[in-house]
């Protein structure tokens, strides 16, 4: 609008200054003013393109939108379905024919009517394949939280209520996980049995129509697991200095060199003591022997 104001007051500023009259000045007045229609149809195909299909552009291509918008031309409402996919397949032709048959839990009803309904052989294939607008890898360590986040800026401009479908997938069986309006979910303390296959998909809360899906590949790393229970992580591990021994309970060496010298000194005192005690029992044995002697030669 600021654009468009801008053009009005340059025709007005060029028709002042042209100081035209009469026929002269309603020629003049007649070209600027077509000039000026065609830079409002510009602008309002400007904004009517970038307002129709945002899943068709800013570089996405996928999902499945209904929306109802004004034809500016007209002011008449308009419905339009704006399908994504690569049309290699013929897909988004497919959904487009026949999107109005939903199908949840074996039960198939009219998007709009709520009557039953059958759906387009083949439609659920294309619709899976439409759906999806990426796949994450989501790599992370036992014990840490398992954390996803469905990023779809496109559906800020669908008027319903929107909610996110989170579920786990193995073995072509589905299980789910969580359903409600926050495009988040987080599982604390993932183990590797968290490890695998999951979906995000953003619906209508009131007819459950799908409008696009992520994809999750999960891969929880396990810690070092081949260390026993019994075992410390080095990590956590006291830290013992000089190979083992702590300061404290090192040995002296000065005292080591005293408790020998002591040793030592205690062998020598003994063997002295038995050594005087020896030479004592020789001397006391003596002057008997020589009585002995002497009373034998009498």
């Amino acid at each position: 609008m600021s654009d468009l104001a801008e053009t009005y007051g340059n025709i007005l500023k060029s028709m002042e200054a042209s100081r035209l009259n009469g026929k002269d000045l309603l020629g003049f007045m007649e070209i600027k003013l077509q000039e000026l229609k065609v830079k409002v149809d510009n602008i309002f195909n400007s904004y009517e393109n970038e307002r129709v299909c945002p899943n068709l552009k800013n570089g996405s291509n996928c999902g499945v939108l209904e929306q109802k918008v004004i034809d500016c031309s007209t002011c008449n409402h308009q419905t339009l379905l704006c399908v994504g996919g690569t049309n290699e397949n013929k897909c988004d032709e497919m959904v487009a024919k026949c999107p109005m048959c939903v199908c949840i839990d074996g039960s198939c009803f009219h998007k709009k009517t709520k009557k039953k309904c059958n759906a387009c052989p083949g439609y659920f294939n294309c619709l899976n394949e439409v759906l999806k607008c990426s796949t994450h890898q989501i790599e992370i360590h036992e014990g840490e939280d398992l954390a996803f986040e469905c990023n779809f800026k496109f559906l800020g401009n669908i008027e319903e209520e929107i909610e996110y479908v989170y579920d786990k997938r193995h073995n072509f069986q589905i299980h789910p996980l969580k359903t409600g309006s926050k495009s988040n979910y987080a599982k604390p303390f993932a183990t590797s049995q968290d490890s695998g296959h999951y979906t995000c998909t953003a619906r209508s809360k009131e007819s459950k129509f799908p409008f696009a899906r992520e994809d999750f590949i999960v891969k929880v790393k396990s810690e070092s697991g081949s260390r026993s229970m019994d075992v410390p992580d080095p990590a956590f591990a006291p830290k013992v200095a000089n190979g083992g021994i702590n300061e404290e309970d090192k040995e002296d060496p000065f005292e080591f060199t005293i408790m020998i010298v002591a040793m030592a000194a205690t062998v020598i005192v003994i063997s002295i003591f038995a050594i005087i005690l020896i030479v004592y029992i020789k001397v006391k044995r003596a002057p008997n022997n020589t009585e002995e002697n002497e009373f034998g030669n009498v």
